[in-house]
């Protein structure tokens, strides 16, 4: 597939931010935009769009968005990829998800909350398995992670290569 190939040396039009093979849109900067200045509005603080501009909102946003994407890309690398059943249970843990007579998950529910916040599913799954991946990471981090050593053999040889090269 030429498409695939290719796909590192091309910019998609419509890409903000464009961290590996990750793409942050600008839909989906307006929508994390907008539901940050919805919850501003939630606790009386009201801001307009050119207000938020004038005080460099918007670029620490974006300065933000792009660190996550780039961290989320790094953690797909090293193949930190929580499974779909570990996702499916998360979500279905979110008690606002949950039918209040029976107490369980409610598929209908959960697409109109979603669609009440301007997320599709694919959006939503997207960001909790991105979620699950950096809560795995971390956590792992701070157990004491300790890596293969032929990991670290790797690791060694290549910054071992990486000085005879410099000294040249």
């Amino acid at each position: 597939n030429v498409r695939s190939d290719l796909s590192g040396l091309f910019t998609p039009k419509d890409a903000v931010i464009q961290a590996g093979s990750r793409i942050y849109t600008s839909d989906d900067f307006k929508r994390e935009f907008e539901a940050y200045r919805r919850q501003m509005a939630q606790q009386n603080q009201q801001i307009t769009p050119d207000e938020a501009v004038a005080q460099g909102l918007d670029q620490q946003m974006l300065q933000a968005f792009a660190q996550r994407e780039s961290m989320y890309e790094v953690l797909h690398k090293i193949g930190v990829w929580p499974s779909d059943k570990l996702v499916v249970d998360q979500i279905a843990k979110v008690k606002a998800f949950f039918d209040p007579v029976t107490g369980r998950f409610d598929q209908k529910t959960y697409l109109q909350l979603l669609a009440q916040n301007q997320l599709t599913p694919a959006v939503f799954e997207k960001s909790q398995r991105d979620e699950l991946a950096y809560s795995q990471f971390m956590t792992a981090a701070a157990a004491g992670l300790k890596p293969p050593r032929l990991y670290g053999a790797l690791v060694g040889a290549y910054l071992y290569e990486n000085r005879n090269l410099t000294l040249f």
